[in-house]
């Protein structure tokens, strides 16, 4: 039966060429839009979500009040802001940095100039569980003459051998005002650990992560002293039901008791409290949520428009629906003779439903193969337009769609390594910088 159903079906669409071939198309691109619909809110809400244990994670961020000029937000914060909630605000359980600055890298004869480096808190693969392919992510970092590279730049820097254990030489990165001597020397930084390369569904953009221990660290022990300079991100993590707004109501407190001296020494008669409002925002929601801060890592998303291309594939794909509806009711008078005849022979009512049934089932399954195959071929030109690298997998978990993922593979050297612009903020303030 099933196949006496299917010849009528492709008899039907041999004698009605025009009509299927109208429905088909139609279905084709409505189909291909919802496909890539699809494909982009799935890639924008999947970001972070393969960093695993973030659930208690938060970035901190901060809005501004300055005399006589409206609230602005900035992503960064003052150095002293992690270490003071970590130290005095009951639930905060651990705190890391990260800021980057553009460093010059030697290896041998090779010079790597103004390479964009992730300095960072010691202990920041034990709270941001990157994954690593060689060397211990809890002690990676506790050198502080140590280097953690992804696996690109240690392809870059090192070729196809080993990197674990090889060095990289750069200049000091911070001198003491007194000491002249130390300008001009340079610091050998020795490989710990390899991650893989970070894939573009996440906030984060780092290639090389020193630690902020680091001769090669430009700030000085006197700028993380300074509450009036927001230039690095902070990241806490909380206790198990502690909530983030029990650690914002303990906060202003402790900015009081902290910066507000500095503040009035450097001219702003107010209370700390008054001057920083602090926001926390969980980690895996920081692209989304991260449009109203000064000084992102990597362009923030919107929500807006996901609801945007949402609703634009609904609509879509209910216009070829109707269209669908409206060509199948223009043509049911030319199968009033077909229909009187089956009857005629015996058909009955459950038998003609499953034909007509059939046939439409039939021809918005071939319009998805189509779609699928536009899709191939088209994502490269989408993702060239987004400057984006949308991926389709459609066997593997939707959360990593994007990321370029690797296998578990062995010892570096038995293998081959796979290959933002800041908003300033008004004067006189905090710079809110997430680079320098």
């Amino acid at each position: 039966m099933l196949r006496h159903y299917l010849t009528m079906t492709l008899r039907s669409f041999a004698r009605h060429k025009l009509y299927s071939l109208i429905n088909l198309i139609g279905l084709t691109v409505a189909l291909t839009c919802v496909i890539f619909v699809i494909l982009f809110v799935r890639f924008e809400l999947s970001y972070d979500e393969w960093i695993p244990g973030t659930h208690d994670l938060y970035r901190v961020e901060s809005t501004l009040r300055l005399p006589g000029r409206a609230p602005f937000g900035i992503a960064a914060t003052p150095y002293p802001l992690g270490v003071a909630m970590r130290d005095q605000v009951p639930g905060v359980t651990g705190m890391t940095h990260l800021y980057q600055a553009p460093l010059t890298l030697t290896h041998g004869d090779r010079q790597f100039l103004e390479e964009t480096v992730d300095f960072v808190d010691s202990n920041f693969f034990s709270l941001i569980r990157l994954p690593f392919i060689e060397g211990d992510p809890a002690s990676a970092l506790s050198q502080p003459q140590s280097v953690v590279l992804s696996e690109a730049t240690a392809r870059q820097y090192f070729g196809s051998g080993d990197p674990m254990g090889r060095t990289l030489t750069t200049n000091v990165g911070s001198c003491p005002t007194e000491d002249t001597s130390c300008r001009g020397e340079t610091v050998s930084l020795r490989v710990t650990g390899i991650v893989r390369d970070l894939p573009q569904n996440t906030q984060l953009s780092g290639n090389v992560f020193i630690p902020t221990t680091s001769m090669a660290d430009p700030d000085s022990s006197d700028a993380r002293q300074q509450w009036m300079e927001g230039d690095l991100f902070t990241y806490i993590a909380l206790a198990p039901r502690v909530t983030p707004a029990a650690v914002l109501a303990a906060t202003p407190s402790v900015l009081d008791r902290d910066a507000t001296g500095q503040m009035r020494a450097s001219g702003f008669p107010m209370r700390a409290s008054q001057f920083y409002t602090i926001h926390l925002t969980p980690f895996s929601q920081v692209h989304l949520s991260s449009s109203r801060w000064i000084g992102n890592l990597t362009p923030a998303g919107s929500r807006s428009t996901i609801y945007g291309v949402i609703i634009v594939g609904v609509l879509i794909l209910l216009l070829a629906c109707f269209n669908f509806t409206n060509l199948s009711t223009a043509r049911a008078s030319l199968r009033v003779r077909e229909v009187g005849l089956r009857k005629t022979l015996g058909a009955t009512r459950k038998q003609l439903a499953t034909q007509f049934l059939g046939e439409a089932v039939l021809l918005a399954l071939l319009s998805l193969v189509c779609a699928a195959a536009v899709v191939e071929i088209l994502l490269p030109v989408l993702n060239s337009f987004l400057h984006q690298s949308i991926a389709r997998n459609y066997t593997s978990d939707w959360k990593l769609d994007g990321a370029r993922r690797n296998s578990d593979r062995g010892r570096f050297a038995q293998r081959d390594l796979s290959g933002a612009a800041l908003v300033e903020a008004p004067s006189g303030c905090c710079a809110a910088a997430g680079s320098r």
